[in-house]
């Protein structure tokens, strides 16, 4: 085996990666709270998500409430998709 693939077998893919933020507070103070929140957020986006499910499963809906509530989770999926968000995960 050549030196090259001898130093390659002694790196493991499979250490763990970090990643450090950083901010200049108080001026970054918004994009601080988007990054420090961001399990917070996801968990409300999907309880909503939830929600709606919930709504057109379980709930006697007129076929115009129904359609409204299909609406709004549509375009939240929509939205979650187009930023490339996935709560399935």
């Amino acid at each position: 085996m050549s030196g090259v693939l001898q130093r390659l077998n002694k790196i493991s893919i499979n250490k763990p990666m970090k990643a450090t933020l950083e901010f200049n507070l108080p001026e970054d103070q918004n994009e601080f709270e988007y990054a420090t929140k961001g399990s917070e957020m996801f968990l409300i986006l999907w309880n909503v998500k939830q929600e709606y499910r919930k709504l057109m499963k379980y709930h006697d809906l007129t076929e115009n409430e129904y359609k409204i509530v299909e609406a709004l989770n549509d375009s939240l999926h929509e939205d979650l998709q187009h930023h490339g968000i996935n709560l399935d995960k």
